[in-house]
């Protein structure tokens, strides 16, 4: 038994010798210390300050990243290489915002990392952008009227700064004016109009009197009378849209009782006018009209209004159309319900792929199209890791349609252990965008005994087991037969 013994340890550190044993695993620990903000005033450039410590046992790679509100701020995401036991500072500039924000910065996860809980930190910081005072905004309460007053940290506050005895209207304190007809009247066709003022001081045109032989400068005229009565009435868009033609229609009226030789001149107004082409001179027999119709080019939003100035029985007008908008956006009505739309596409990566180095191996990734119509999308990769990474250049997906796509990635020998960063674009007349990382090992030998070894030591310990086990022949005395 004690030769079976010697054997097996013989073996055992045979075994040992030709396998080795790996040294324990270094410690990973990456830790985002601190988080510090400066300069966060208005109409400024903040600096963030992120302080990185490598607490484990071996030189670290690693994403650093700053966000806002939740925002990465792209151009501050860095890599970076930090020794063991040492720290780094990296920093970022924004531009800053006014209100209250959200400031946070973070570091990738670690493979077997330590402690993965401080890998982040978050500020909050409040900007001030706003000059103390009255703002030109008015409202009532009650009979009180109200200014807005803005304070310095850009909060609203409504403060009375006039009674109003007759009452407040629209932000405006009520006018006390006497109630009833003035002495002014106009024609309107053959109604004669009179002037009425209300106690808020308002006035209205109101159809006074209907001249059965026509009406002229404020008058009604007499039977025998040969009279002059000439109208214009605009009609314009209730909607209109900037980059479209607007039209409208100014319809001219010969109301009197004596042809008439009227000029028009129609023009477009928003910040200022301009002439439009419609403009002409017209003859009307009497009870006869005629409709311009004027049509013009909207390169802006705004607001607008047509006026017409025009000459006719000897004296000259002018008339104005409702105000209307013009806007940069259509509503939704305006689209027909079937109509497809394209749409950005959804891209979704793991956060990391684990790669050995010098390997040759294939990633997945999720393309969906979003939109109501069929798509084509472009691809193309970026960063550090895109000379890695070949990709189908493009693929075409139905309304709705989800496709993994398969990319070949292929990994370096002569490179560093860590994460690099790719980031993969996918777009139509839209773009999305995803980013992930490469996490590269060396593969290293483990320290395990192969099954054919083993078997191959267990059938020689039974051989010598069989051997030590068969019975010996005692000596034992010759017998002879015969005479002596």
């Amino acid at each position: 038994m004690k030769k079976l013994l010697a054997i097996v340890i013989f073996l055992s550190t045979i075994s040992i010798q030709a396998y080795g044993c790996l040294p324990p695993t270094p410690i990973r620990d990456l830790q985002l210390a601190s988080l510090e903000v400066y300069g966060a005033e208005c109409n400024s450039v903040a600096v963030f300050s992120a302080t990185i410590t490598n607490n484990g046992e071996r030189k670290e790679r690693s994403t650093v990243r700053f966000f806002v509100d939740g925002k990465e701020i792209w151009p501050c995401t860095r890599i970076v290489d930090v020794e063991s036991g040492e720290s780094i500072v990296v920093e970022c500039k924004w531009k800053t915002v006014a209100g209250t924000h959200t400031v946070k910065s973070s570091i990738d996860e670690l493979i077997n990392e330590k402690d993965i809980m401080d890998n982040e930190k978050s500020e909050e910081i409040n900007v001030f952008c706003c000059s103390e005072g009255f703002l030109e905004e008015y409202r009532c309460m009650w009979n009180w009227r109200q200014q807005k007053y803005q304070h310095a940290d850009c909060s609203i506050e409504w403060k009375n700064v006039e009674y109003c005895s007759e009452g407040c209207l629209n932000g405006n304190c009520i006018a006390k004016c006497d109630e009833g007809y003035t002495d002014e009247y106009i024609c309107s066709g053959n109604w004669l109009q009179r002037k009425y003022q209300y106690p808020n001081c308002s006035v209205s045109w109101i159809n006074y009197q209907y001249c059965d032989y026509g009406c002229s400068n404020g008058y009604c005229l007499s039977p025998s009378a040969s009279y002059c009565n000439f109208g214009v009435d605009i009609e314009v868009p209730s909607m209109a849209f900037v980059h479209n033609d607007m039209e409208a229609k100014v319809v001219a009226t010969n109301y009197g009782s004596t042809s008439v030789d009227a000029k028009l001149d129609v023009y477009l107004c928003s910040n200022f006018c301009w002439r439009m082409p419609c403009s002409s001179t017209l003859y009307l027999e009497p009870g006869s009209s005629f409709t311009l119709t004027c049509t013009s080019f909207l390169q802006e939003a705004g607001n607008y209004q047509v006026i017409v100035e025009y000459e006719a029985c000897g004296t000259n007008y002018t008339k104005s159309s409702p105000i209307f908008s013009v806007s940069n956006v259509y509503p939704s009505f305006y689209f027909a319900p079937s109509q497809p739309l394209e749409a950005k596409p959804l891209l979704n990566l793991k956060n990391y792929y684990s790669l050995r180095k010098c390997s040759n191996n294939t990633i997945e990734l999720d393309i969906t199209n979003t939109g109501d119509k069929d798509s084509t999308f472009y691809f193309s990769v970026e960063g550090e890791a895109s000379s890695w990474i070949s990709i189908t250049p493009s693929v075409t997906l139905k309304a709705g349609e989800r496709k993994t796509i398969f990319a070949n990635v292929t990994v370096p020998c002569n490179i560093a252990d860590g994460n690099y960063q790719f980031s993969v674009r996918a777009r139509n007349s839209k773009e999305a965008r995803a980013t992930s990382f490469l996490s590269v090992y060396e593969e290293r030998p483990q320290a395990f005994i192969p099954t054919k070894f083993i078997i191959l030591v267990f059938l020689i310990l039974i051989l010598l087991a069989l051997i030590y086990k068969r019975p010996k022949r005692r000596n034992e005395p010759e017998t002879f037969e015969g005479d002596c």
